[in-house]
């Protein structure tokens, strides 16, 4: 403030141009100075919320979260794969036969074998497999459903 006070008293003689000039350069410096401590700051702001996330509820949740995002993609992986092999079949009769799901809309068709999928991995199935391409498919997908739940409790 005292800065600007003496500049506007200075600027209206031109004698005292060059300490004008001088004040303003200070007043710059000033500037500079508060915008540098601003920007030191930031990093304190970034470095607190990364504090924060290490905390142990942090950790937890965050843990949490990034199985429920695994486990959700791998159900997907597994549904689309037990609809394509019931779909690439050569087999007369498949699961989307038997449950009359061949001609149904595709998100019924997704949305059981999503269900399927999830189920298998508590063990409960209403859809069977139908064709030995299919039980051999649901044994592997049980078994690696069984290993990943196995790893996800432990």
């Amino acid at each position: 403030l005292i800065a600007d006070w003496l500049e506007s008293m200075m600027a209206r003689t031109s004698r005292f141009g060059r300490v004008v000039k001088s004040l303003r350069l200070i007043k710059q410096m000033r500037i500079c100075r508060i915008l540098r401590f601003k920007a030191e700051t930031l990093p304190e702001v970034i470095q607190d919320i990364i504090w924060s996330l290490h905390s142990g509820i942090a950790q937890i949740v965050m843990a949490l979260l990034r199985m429920l995002v695994f486990m959700l993609w791998l159900i997907h992986i597994i549904a689309c794969c037990w609809f394509a092999v019931a779909d690439m079949s050569s087999s007369d009769i498949t699961w989307l036969d038997a449950y009359n799901m061949a001609d149904a809309p595709f998100t019924t068709q997704y949305l059981t074998s999503y269900h399927w999928a999830l189920a298998t991995f508590s063990g409960n199935m209403e859809v069977e497999p139908q064709s030995m391409t299919e039980r051999i498919f649901a044994v592997v997908v049980g078994f690696v459903a069984f290993v990943i739940a196995a790893w996800l409790i432990s």
